[in-house]
């Protein structure tokens, strides 16, 4: 069984283990997929790529001899996974492995921006979701259980304000250790680096992309490891019966020293320094900080740069045009190192429109305070 199994990485290994065992796979996933009795008619809806792929993906496995069956179901509900086994196993026999690689992307930035639904919704995947599936073969020994976390749990600058994203895996890196100690089989939890062909990461890269997307595409592929090496670390993995694996493509040691040894504020100049211009930016007239339509277009001429967007209206939100936690503290740098004003993070967050932001950094900036009159002499009382 593998969950997420119809994602980037999840459908990767799939492949891998159809072709290379003729295995039977159970691939569950949260949306909602066509019945196979539907499939010819999505097979070529120009509407629906993704769908359309993954069906002629696994049609092709199918005739290289693979079975291969596709669920819905919410992988933290134990009900609704009770019945994906049940269903499951009546048709193709006793499951003997679990792959976990489910999990939903983490746009819901810091914590000040957070309500318990959002963190939840990241949280539940893997934590509840890790839960269920150990319930429902505790009583089992399982040939394998492998859990997919995150380099970022080692390296926090990779994954910066996700905080839901960390938290869950920093259950599953927990888990692994519970799990050896009172189940039998072979358990292990990978803490991966992003793959560059598949994956949360790439749809993230895709929606965090912005006006210096070659600089970022150029890091990510630097970073990230292919499909096919993921699939060989997989393999690895599995041969050698490793229980505790971080995967990355550059020298680990050395990135993690750089991310204990790091500094908010060095990240921040970092983030500047890569939105910033080559050349000195121009002075900024006082004159046009005094002027709300003036201050108006500074700070829109700074998201702009950040967020990769020509047109911002003064009243959209920040967030809702893509932006997120590092992007903000990048542009309070910003803002300071152009405009040499100051302005609260906090209110960022609370308020983040060019109109509100731009009201704060008047009134936190402000040197025309109307002057306190000096109280009239009272003689002394003897």
């Amino acid at each position: 069984m593998i969950t997420g199994g119809l994602g980037g990485m999840g459908l990767a290994l799939a492949e891998y283990l159809a072709t290379q065992y003729t295995a039977r796979l159970v691939l569950v996933g949260r949306s909602a997929f066509p019945p196979k009795s539907e499939w010819d008619q999505w097979v070529n809806r120009p509407d629906d790529a993704e769908v359309a792929r993954i069906i002629r993906t696994i049609r092709a496995l199918e005739a290289a001899g693979a079975v291969i069956e596709v669920h819905s179901a919410d992988i933290s509900d134990f009900s609704a996974m009770q019945q994906v086994v049940a269903r499951a196993e009546a048709r193709l026999g006793p499951i003997t492995g679990v792959l976990h690689t489910a999990g939903v992307a983490d746009y819901a930035g810091v914590i000040q921006r957070r309500t318990q639904a959002m963190t939840d919704e990241v949280l539940l995947p893997k934590v509840k979701g890790t839960i269920v599936l150990d319930t429902l073969f505790r009583n089992r020994k399982l040939d394998f259980f492998v859990l997919f976390s995150s380099i970022g749990n080692y390296i926090y600058g990779r994954k910066f304000g996700q905080v839901g994203y960390n938290a869950a895996n920093e259950f599953l890196d927990a888990f692994v250790h519970y799990r050896l100690q009172h189940r039998e089989g072979f358990t292990a939890t990978v803490n991966w680096n992003d793959w560059a062909e598949a994956g949360m990461s790439v749809k993230a890269m895709e929606k965090s992309r912005g006006l210096h997307k070659e600089v970022n595409d150029l890091q990510f592929e630097a970073e990230a490891i292919t499909t096919e090496q993921g699939v060989n670390v997989f393999r690895y993995i599995m041969e050698n019966q490793m229980n505790r694996v971080i995967v990355s493509a550059l020298d680990l040691p050395a990135l993690m020293e750089e991310s204990n040894n790091i500094s908010v504020e060095v990240i921040l100049e970092q983030e500047a320094a890569a939105h910033a211009t080559e050349a000195a930016p121009a002075a900024v007239s006082s004159s046009s900080l005094l002027t709300e339509a003036g201050l108006h277009q500074q700070i829109a001429d700074i998201w702009s740069t950040v967020l990769g967007i020509e047109a911002i209206g003064i009243d959209e939100d920040f967030f809702a045009l893509g932006g997120d936690s590092l992007k903000a503290i990048t542009i309070v740098s910003l803002v300071f190192k152009k405009l040499g004003v100051k302005l609260p993070l906090p209110a960022f967050f609370h308020k983040p429109t060019i109109r509100e932001i731009s009201r704060v950094i008047r009134e936190t900036n402000r040197t025309d305070y109307a002057r306190i009159k000096r109280a009239p002499k009272k003689r002394a009382i003897r």
